[in-house]
């Protein structure tokens, strides 16, 4: 440690670290698709569409025009009355992620949407200008952040901007919707929520990694050295107490045999282990299966005994083979007083004597 100088931490140690919320799941990451243009295209393409495969009616097509006539006032004078929807619309050899057409005979216009989630922008938009002969037509740039283009009839939309005039509209199409649009427009706008704010968080992480990366690197070699000793205690407490020390080469436990000459009974000393990341360590009580209390009685007074030293349950089968955690108890190092000598103090005080009548109550099946 003495090439790490700890004063130098402490002001990053102290500076707030941006935050990205937990996500949640939608039908789209149970699919695997949560980021795919083409998988997200079609779904917009789907509640675009004028036709009786959905119950939304012409909910998603007004929110767009509610959009693009906020920042284009001078196009589409008339009402939209009847049109068709195609995806992948081929002009001059390149595809229109979806084509809006007016198909009535009162007027001709159309939308251009070139739907982007984390692809660049470097798209042929002269060509796809070119793709019908009105001049009663808007090109929509649909990403996760506002866009530039040097083409002066395309205009740049969020799906931010889509999403939240989808729901101040959705109220008075509720009548007639079905709860199945109901729930997957749910999820779809949900879904393009936490891929905006994932994107400028994950870019708010990054800065922050970038200005203290320096100190990151240091923090992380401290942690690094904290565990590789306490790692390295659990190996003299096995010589000291003469305990067969187990899971020599994991990386964040060790194990050691309290049940000599038996099998059957472990003690897993974990770092920061994942269920009770607010605390250094833990120590859980693992078992192999077959060494249960199988009477009533017995059973009974097993967790009598466990509540009495006030040890959570854990019973989780953790995969190694036939085994399984029974109770654990977390610590921090302050329960140590920062001395790791005082590891073998926790064995005795919280173990030792709990072990010694738990005991009595399992019995080995053979």
């Amino acid at each position: 440690m003495s090439n790490i100088d700890l004063t130098e931490l402490e002001p990053i140690l102290r500076k707030p670290i941006p935050e990205i919320p937990p996500r949640k799941i939608t039908f789209l990451d149970i699919a695997g698709f949560p980021h795919y243009e083409n998988v997200i295209s079609n779904i917009y393409a789907h509640y675009l569409a004028n036709d009786d495969n959905h119950s939304l009616g012409d909910l998603f097509l007004t929110a767009f025009l509610n959009l693009i006539k906020k920042k284009r006032p001078d196009v589409f004078k008339t009402d939209w009355v009847q049109w068709s929807v195609e995806r992948e619309f081929f002009v001059d050899g390149n595809r229109i992620d979806i084509l809006l057409t007016e198909t009535s005979e009162k007027s001709q216009k159309c939308i251009i949407i070139e739907n982007k989630i984390f692809h660049q922008v470097y798209n042929p938009f002269d060509s796809y200008w070119n793709v019908n002969k009105t001049k009663d037509k808007v090109g929509v740039i649909l990403g996760l952040k506002q866009e530039t283009c040097e083409h002066s009839g395309f205009i740049s939309l969020t799906h931010d901007e889509v999403a939240q005039e989808v729901k101040k509209l959705i109220g008075t199409y509720l009548e007639d919707a079905n709860n199945e649009d109901l729930i997957f427009v749910k999820n779809l706008l949900t879904n393009l929520k936490q891929l905006n704010i994932m994107t400028s968080e994950i870019n708010e992480l990054i800065k922050y990694y970038d200005q203290h990366n320096h100190q990151i690197k240091k923090i992380i070699d401290v942690q690094d050295k904290v565990r590789r000793g306490y790692l390295d205690h659990i190996g003299k407490i096995s010589e000291e107490l003469n305990f067969p020390l187990l899971y020599s080469t994991a990386a964040t436990y060790r194990g050691l045999q309290v049940d000599a000459p038996n099998t059957n009974m472990n003690l897993i000393f974990h770092f920061t282990k994942p269920d009770v990341l607010e605390h250094t360590f833990s120590v859980s009580l693992e078992l192999r299966e077959n060494y249960l209390p199988l009477k009533d009685d017995l059973r009974e007074k097993a967790k009598e005994l466990i509540t009495q030293h006030n040890f959570p349950l854990l019973i989780d089968n953790h995969g190694h083979g036939h085994w399984f955690y029974l109770v654990y108890k977390a610590y921090t190092f302050e329960d140590l007083n920062y001395d790791l000598n005082n590891l073998q103090n926790i064995y005795k005080r919280d173990w030792e004597p709990f072990l010694v009548e738990l005991k009595k109550y399992l019995i080995l099946e053979l």
